[in-house]
């Protein structure tokens, strides 16, 4: 229910990180960085129905090709959280060629509930206790939120060209 590591990376094509089907609310922490590199590589923060909660300590990227999903999940506190809780800046980028959330494309003018939607987080929390003008530097595409949006010692720098979108 409790796990975690120092540094994740997922190098190796089509590599996939996936919790097993459960009701409970399990928590993976990378206490570092978490590196989705590799073409078709996925980390799901879910089980393919059950949002769960992964907190991150340092820098999440993701590569051309690879995806980061964290969509599925409710309001119910810890499903589908990406909780950034570092002490120093925490960069979070997407390569272009790269995913946010699911892979089914959800129109513009279409709200939606449903699960696996390009661009979707379900939560997001941010507790970041680093000084710094800006301690997470946001460099993601357009970003929706589902659920949740938690700011706790949070100054987040969205990137040129990128943004959030309160909501789905």
């Amino acid at each position: 229910r409790y796990t975690g590591c120092e540094d994740l990376t997922l190098a190796g094509t089509n590599t996939l990180i996936q919790f097993a089907v459960s009701t409970v609310v399990d928590e993976f922490t990378v206490n570092n960085d978490l590196n989705i590199a590799a073409s078709g590589a996925r980390f799901n923060n879910h089980d393919g129905t059950n949002g769960k909660h992964l907190k991150l300590g340092h820098n999440l990227d993701v590569g051309s090709g690879a995806r980061f999903d964290s969509n599925i999940g409710s309001t119910t506190a810890f499903t589908g959280r990406l909780a950034l809780n570092g002490t120093t800046v925490q960069n979070i980028t997407v390569d272009p060629a790269g995913f946010f959330g699911g892979s089914v494309l959800q129109t513009q003018t279409a709200a939606s509930t449903s699960a696996n939607q390009i661009g979707v987080l379900n939560q997001l929390e941010i507790n970041n206790t680093a000084t710094a003008t800006s301690n997470v530097v946001w460099n993601v595409p357009v970003t929706r939120i589902k659920s949740n949006l938690i700011f706790t010692n949070a100054r987040v720098n969205v990137t040129t060209g990128n943004r959030f979108v309160i909501g789905n």
